[in-house]
């Protein structure tokens, strides 16, 4: 179950649909976090500094999902640094069983994005 807060929104959200300020907050929320992960890996080659870390695997499924829904809102010329760790996880051995599901008869009719 949702917290309240959550389910309250959800109700909002199906009744009166999402605004437009509703948009742009999510819009700005999103450029925090590609910022903040641009600062973290201009000082080494992962979110932790120099090591490979939970950081990072905890952060790639919103990048990934910015990248998919909305790859017009994380430009490399804007995040190059967010770009070249975003290439180097998604290089490594486990990202793609764990986001490319082309091998799961489940998933066999979705689309590859």
């Amino acid at each position: 179950m949702p917290t309240l807060e959550r389910r309250e929104r959800w109700r909002k959200i199906a009744r009166d649909g999402v605004l437009a300020e509703e948009i742009e907050r999510c819009y700005s929320d999103m450029d925090r976090c590609l910022l903040q992960v641009e600062a973290a890996v201009s000082r080494g080659p992962w979110l932790a500094g120099g090591t490979y870390s939970l950081a990072d695997i905890a952060m790639i499924p919103f990048i990934d999902r910015v990248h998919n829904l909305r790859p017009d809102l994380f430009p490399r010329e804007r995040y190059p640094n967010a770009a070249d760790w975003y290439g180097r996880m998604r290089a490594r051995p486990a990202f793609d069983p764990a986001f490319n599901f082309r091998d799961d008869p489940k998933a066999a009719g979705l689309p590859n994005i």
